[in-house]
């Protein structure tokens, strides 16, 4: 097996995810799969979804939606960014729908039969159109399939800005004489409750394992494991330092594991000193910088219990007990930079309950 880094993605974890955030009543839950299935691999995830009797997607981009449409042919795929004529002959060749954002996407779209989002502006100030100016006939003529918005606080339970938005959403929802199936509720906008959910919920990162709310406590399960292989084990002296710049210094004798992942691999540079891989069970710190390709292990409590530790190991930095979010707690980021970040040296397996893994 190569010695590069490798990631192993349980199939049924996925699923467990999926099935849990659907279980809320909606007509339909969505998946959002941009940026490759937020770093997991869009290949296996769009078809293991769909086997799980997932129908609507979500992109960010017109050609992410090319490579859902190549995996899922009888799926509805939503494109956040919108669409402009030159790639208005995209969307009606992959049948594309569009989340409109502006007047002119409105324009461009009417009389096409693209069945698009109207995506309005409730507080984010990102994208999405102003419902004080958006009138009922420019609605009309493009024929949506949906009527959306984003949440800008619902990884924050607390906040009124939630509370806040829903209003504004279900007021300029009840002033158009249409009956059109309506999205508010991303991951965390699922946990908030039943009244965010409307017909459509389109979780994300809940689907991998991650949380919105790093304090919100939420039965979903671990998507991915990460492994590098230890490729060299050495005893550093009392007072020896490892890595760059010398930022851990030996306390006494110790036993380090140089092992193949690096911020090359998405391995962020701020959990030097600050994270813990596991082997054998043992929790093992990670100590001096992050390198490109390189970390250093301390696996001096590994030897001590009694194992062996050589080039045939490896060491787990995420797993169902290092959960996403706690390695992004301990980097001072979220769960979405820390999986969107995994990089393409990995070799990946999907792993599926008594079976081989499977490479993919």
């Amino acid at each position: 097996m190569s010695r590069r880094p490798r990631l192993l993605l349980d199939a049924e974890a996925l699923v467990a995810n999926y099935q849990l955030l659907a279980q809320t009543g909606v007509q339909a839950t969505a998946a959002v799969v941009k940026a490759n299935a937020y770093g997991l691999g869009v290949d296996w995830v769009v078809p293991t979804l769909v086997d799980a009797g997932c129908e609507i997607f979500f992109v960010a981009y017109p050609e992410e939606g090319v490579q859902v449409r190549s995996l899922a042919p009888s799926a509805v795929i939503y494109v956040f960014h919108g669409m402009d004529r030159s790639n208005l002959e995209l969307y009606r060749a992959q049948r594309l729908r569009p989340c409109l954002n502006s007047r002119e996407g409105i324009q461009l779209a009417s009389g096409e039969g693209l069945e698009p989002a109207i995506h309005v502006d409730t507080g984010m100030h990102r994208l999405g159109l102003c419902v004080e100016t958006l009138a009922e006939r420019d609605i009309r003529a493009c024929s949506p399939s949906l009527l959306m918005s984003h949440l800008v606080a619902s990884d924050q339970p607390a906040s009124p800005l939630n509370m806040l938005q829903r209003s504004m959403f279900v007021s300029w929802v009840s002033s158009l004489n249409m009956t059109v199936p309506c999205s508010l509720a991303n991951t965390g906008g699922i946990l908030l409750g039943a009244e965010y959910h409307f017909e459509i919920t389109r979780p994300g990162i809940g689907l991998y394992g991650g949380s919105p709310d790093p304090s919100c406590v939420w039965p979903a399960r671990a998507v991915v494991s990460w492994h590098a292989p230890v490729l060299m084990v050495q005893k550093v002296d009392q007072g020896a330092s490892v890595g760059y710049g010398g930022t851990w210094i030996a306390d006494r004798e110790r036993v380090i594991a140089t092992c193949a992942s690096g911020y090359a691999d998405g391995l962020l540079r701020t959990l030097g000193n600050q994270w813990c891989a596991e082997l054998h069970g043992i929790r093992c710190p990670l100590v001096g910088r992050v390198s490109m390709d390189l970390i250093g292990i301390d696996v001096t409590e590994v030897i001590e219990a009694g194992f062996s530790v050589g080039s045939t190991d490896w060491v787990e930095l995420l797993n169902a007990r290092h959960s996403v979010d706690a390695m992004a707690a301990a980097a001072g980021t979220i769960a979405y930079e820390c999986l969107t970040r995994l990089g393409p040296r990995f070799d990946r397996f999907v792993t599926h309950s008594n079976q081989p893994m499977e490479s993919v």
